[in-house]
């Protein structure tokens, strides 16, 4: 939060307190003098009480939540691990959709997930890639739905693999990604929420900031939702050591994600190409 907020929130709540006991005390007074004098001598407690709603006021939020205009649809920015949240699981992949741990980061989404959920190894994750992609590589936006152990995570490729086995990525490419994952998940996905990160913001190499990453993310949500709706939410996970080492808005970014539900467009696009497709 911007310095010059968190002053005017602390004054907006002190303000808030006194005036309350300015309120008290005027109506007291009318009736007799000794109850007004009784409430003023209360104004320690009134300032405890400003300062306690400042402190509440200022506290970060781990969990900002909005319901698009008029669809029974939850988008939500939270703060937190996302691989601890229950639902569905989105999971940034390339083309080739490699599982091996000495080719994808351990440390990316990706990396975690394969750590969490086949601890022992691969194969059965494999084997439902290749069943579902027999040829590889496959295209950007390809997407997998991997079932295991009642657990239900979607990868799907949003970068490629070059010539030096370096993963990378575009705005273009994801936004295209985006746009065959809700469709995917329409055609054949469950309606259930979706977890999704902050796609394009690691081993992809997109250059642009993490706050620019989920305003695409989000506007995509959107105009796919305007067409059906495939899920009962969206989550768009972002990690708290993210917030603090990038010096990530997230008033800014929580601004624009509730004036998006609330009238429910789809902004022009942080490059300036337009909405994204459906």
């Amino acid at each position: 939060m911007k310095e010059r907020g968190r002053v005017s929130l602390i004054a907006q709540s002190l303000l808030e307190a006194f005036g309350s006991l300015w309120l008290a005390t005027e109506i007291a007074s009318f009736f007799s003098d000794k109850a007004s004098t009784t409430i003023k001598s209360y104004w320690l407690m009134f300032l405890a009480v400003g300062i306690g709603l400042a402190i509440y006021r200022l506290w970060p939020k781990k969990i900002y939540a909005y319901k698009l205009f008029n669809r029974d649809v939850c988008l939500e920015i939270v703060i937190g691990d996302i691989l601890k949240q229950d639902g569905s699981l989105v999971v940034g992949s390339n083309t080739s959709f490699t599982t091996n741990l000495t080719d994808i980061s351990p440390k990316s989404v990706q990396g975690l997930y394969t750590k969490k959920y086949f601890p022992s190894g691969t194969q059965a994750l494999d084997a439902q890639i290749r069943q579902a992609f027999p040829v590889v590589p496959a295209s950007i936006g390809s997407t997998v739905a991997i079932q295991h152990d009642g657990h239900r995570a979607y990868l799907c490729a949003i970068a490629s693999i070059g010539p030096t086995g370096v993963a990378k990525s575009s705005i273009e490419e994801l936004r295209e990604a985006l746009a065959s994952l809700w469709s995917f998940i329409g055609n054949s996905g469950e309606k259930d929420t979706l977890n999704i990160p902050v796609l394009g913001s690691g081993f992809s190499r997109i250059n642009l900031s993490r706050e620019s990453l989920v305003k695409e993310i989000v506007m995509s949500f959107v105009a796919a939702t305007s067409e059906t709706i495939f899920c009962d939410g969206l989550r768009v996970i972002i990690h708290p050591s993210d917030v603090k080492k990038y010096n990530m808005d997230i008033d800014e970014l929580v601004e624009f994600v509730e004036y998006t539900c609330k009238y429910s467009i789809s902004p022009p696009s942080i490059q300036g190409g337009g909405k994204p497709e459906a």
